[in-house]
């Protein structure tokens, strides 16, 4: 990463999970841990994993104020399928859980952003290729670019990123 910044003159990072990743801070621009996934190992409901999230953003924020460094938290996901526990309206539950909180919550870390994963359904994450059986059902829209329940819960910006 030093290599590539010197050579391009552009501040540099790199993905990692969050476990790993405060041995990596001192040598990037931002910090971008990857929370994908913590739905696995378990079949979880929309507020036990919404807790989860909350955790990881007030985690982020100490490890922002202690590098001073901003942080966007990527591949928040919660799928529609694969189990009889997630359903479409489970998702959108998840969904509407993070965005209220992102968009309402005045006490919310400012320098912790999120990204979510993934628009579409990645259908390539087949239960035969060894991703678990829920990875399919990822996406807010499915694999014929129709959008879920969860995808009406993007369409709700708020004003002050609206341009007049």
């Amino acid at each position: 990463m030093e290599y590539i910044r010197l050579r391009t003159c552009k501040s540099v990072t790199t993905t990692e999970y969050f476990a790993n990743y405060c041995q990596l801070t001192r040598w990037v621009n931002w910090l971008f841990p990857d929370i994908g996934g913590i739905w696995r190992g378990g079949h979880k409901t929309p507020e036990i994993l919404f807790s989860r999230v909350l955790e990881f953003f007030h985690r982020a924020d100490e490890l922002s104020d202690r590098h001073n460094k901003p942080v966007l938290l990527k591949m928040v996901s919660f799928p529609s399928g694969g189990h009889q526990v997630y359903t479409p309206k489970v998702q959108m539950d998840f969904y509407e859980r993070v965005l209220t909180y992102c968009r309402s919550d005045i006490d919310r870390p400012r320098r912790v952003s999120l990204s979510f994963y993934s628009a579409f359904n990645p259908v390539w994450k087949k239960s035969s290729l060894g991703f678990d059986e829920s990875e399919e059902h990822l996406g807010i829209c499915d694999q014929y670019c129709e959008p879920k329940p969860a995808a009406s819960m993007f369409r709700q910006i708020p004003k002050i990123y609206l341009q007049e």
